[in-house]
Formats: structure tokens, sequence, C-alpha cells
């Protein structure tokens, strides 16, 4: 729907608050003045949950800007610079994948809870190869990408098959509609790659 030019619904532009800090984490995973006994996730997952909802700003601003369809009354000024947006995107998707994988666990954990961590943590770094090959395959802004472009699509497109082998292999790997996607779109991208 996105590739077609469809709405994104709800823009991102649209909400006041800001997401939640690491401060703001241990505050709400402490629960002062509780009685029950209560098994809270580690903190750095719901980091990691934070830090999804980060990237996902990434993505809304990738289709925005280069998966509409122009149209004869056009009521938004669309920017001209775009390799340069797209450029300043990349250093900012490279950037959050970085702060993503500082995220470690602290203090005594399972291995039921790091097991849990680490799938969540490649299930996020899934996200951002996502993103990555979202922002240089062909779209309407850009019908014949570089080859710079499509080595970056080609190498995310790898790496993002290779994490759903490995949540596969660790039987985390959910066969819903979005990771069946996922696996034929990556696979799809890495034959268009090799013919272009």
């Amino acid at each position: 729907a996105t590739i077609q030019g469809r709405p994104l619904g709800i823009r991102d532009e649209t909400f006041d608050i800001r997401p939640p800090e690491a401060s703001d984490i241990a505050e709400v995973m402490s629960l002062t003045g509780s009685d029950l006994v209560i098994k809270l996730p580690m903190p750095q997952i719901l980091a990691l949950s934070v830090s999804r909802f980060r990237l996902y700003r990434h993505i809304s601003e990738i289709k925005l800007l280069l998966y509409h369809l122009p149209t004869r009354n056009q009521s938004f000024v669309w920017p001209t610079n775009l390799p340069e947006i797209q450029t300043r995107i990349k250093s900012e998707l490279d950037h959050w994948l970085l702060r993503m994988q500082s995220i470690v666990p602290e203090g005594e954990v399972t291995d039921e809870e790091n097991l849990d961590f680490q799938i969540q943590k490649m299930r996020n770094e899934q996200l951002y190869h996502s993103a990555i090959s979202l922002l240089f395959q062909p779209s309407q802004m850009f019908p014949s990408p570089s080859q710079e472009a499509m080595r970056l699509c080609y190498q995310s497109c790898s790496k993002r098959l290779r994490i759903y082998d490995a949540i596969s292999n660790q039987d985390m790997l959910y066969y819903n509609w979005r990771n069946i996607h996922g696996i034929f779109s990556s696979g799809a991208t890495i034959v268009y790659c090799a013919w272009a």
C-alpha cells in the first residue's frame, strides 16, 4: 500500500509527547508501595522497545518522502534535495543501530532472559536492515538507484535473511504475514540487485 502511494495514516508530527528516556524506564520499572509480587521484564527489554519506536519514525519519513505518487494538486511542498536527505537518514539509521547495540543486560540474568533479550535485539537489527533496504531500493523518487544504493540493499537484505535464519534456529521465528513478507521481499531484492 505504501509503495502505491497510500496515506500513512497518523503521521509522526501529530504526536506532541517525547519518547521515554533511560531515566523514565528506571522510574517505570520500580513499583514502590506495592505489596504485589510482579515479575517485571528487564529494563533493557523496555529500552529496546523504545528504540524500536524511534526507528519507526525514520521508516515513516522514508515512506513519506520516497514512496508518494505525484499528483496534479500538490498540497505539500516536497523537498528537492532527496539525495542529501537520503544520506542524512542513512547516517541517522546508523547512529540508531549503534545506540541500540549498546543496550546490554545488567546484573544477573537467567539464560532464558538473555536469550529473549538477544532475540529482541536481532529483531530490531532486522528492522534496521529493512529500513536501509526501503531507503535505497527503487522507489517513485529513485526509479534507477545507483550501484552504491544497490550494494547497500544487497548487503542489508542478505543480513536480514541471516537474522531470520538465526531467529528460526532458536525456534523463535513466528511465521506471520510480516515475517514471511520480509523473507520474500529480501530474497526478491537480492535477485533484483544481482540482476541490476
